[in-house]
């Protein structure tokens, strides 16, 4: 899973970091609590994204993968989209 990694790949891995730490800050500092979840739930999406090359990974772990963050990521971005529309 790890070996074939490629430069997309890693921005997705980035990005999902940088949702997880951004959504953490909006709940702790500006009480958003939908859009926080939201933010998370993308950040893990993201990284399961990043982890199986873009859920194209047909391996065992990378079809579990699959089936788990496609419903993650589809729930953040619900829940942020609530989030925004709530607080805009």
């Amino acid at each position: 899973m790890f070996s074939n990694l490629t430069l997309n790949s890693i921005f997705w891995l980035v990005l999902g970091l940088l949702l997880i730490l951004y959504g953490g800050y909006a709940g702790y500092r500006m009480r958003m609590y939908p859009f926080a979840a939201g933010l998370i739930f993308l950040g893990t999406g993201s990284i399961f994204c990043g982890l199986t090359n873009g859920f194209t990974d047909y391996s065992p772990m990378g079809r579990i993968l699959w089936k788990i963050g496609i419903p993650i990521l589809l729930l953040g971005l619900l829940l942020t989209g609530y989030g925004v529309w709530r607080f805009i």
